[in-house]
């Protein structure tokens, strides 16, 4: 998944907590943060459920209404979490674009530490900023 520098992404990011939702979304044009629209919820209706917040459901719905009427759509968009029609909904959005746009899940790159290293695992510097998921 190795994107080149100068590209055009957005990178879409959340924090859930006590039934509030928070959504970040970064435009990166060219390379560079260029906007950035914040987003909250208090009440996500059929979304939340007694056993947690349906996170795929809600990305999903909320591509659709971000991507399919706008009048630009990236290349790729990054996203925290996995949904079941996204390769579907890549597909329409690349029709619409005309040209591939690629909806990626980034996943933390790790490296071998030595054992008596104290720092921290690093993980991939063009998302650890800006893909976060709540785990409280």
């Amino acid at each position: 998944m190795e994107k080149a520098d100068g590209e055009d992404i957005d990178v879409i990011s959340y924090h859930w907590e006590n039934h509030l939702l928070a959504v970040n979304l970064f435009h990166m044009r060219g390379g560079k943060v260029l906007d950035r629209r914040e987003f909250f919820w208090e009440d996500l209706g059929e979304m939340e459920t007694a056993a947690g917040f349906e996170v795929g459901d809600f990305f999903s719905t909320l591509l659709k209404q971000l991507y399919l009427d706008a009048h630009y759509i990236p290349r790729c968009i990054y996203i925290p979490v996995d949904f079941e029609d996204r390769e579907a909904l890549e597909v329409l959005l690349s029709e619409k674009r005309g040209a591939r746009v690629h909806i990626d899940v980034p996943q933390k790159e790790t490296s071998v530490l030595s054992s008596t290293s104290s720092a921290p695992t690093p993980v991939n510097p063009t998302i650890s900023a800006s893909v976060y998921e709540a785990t409280h």
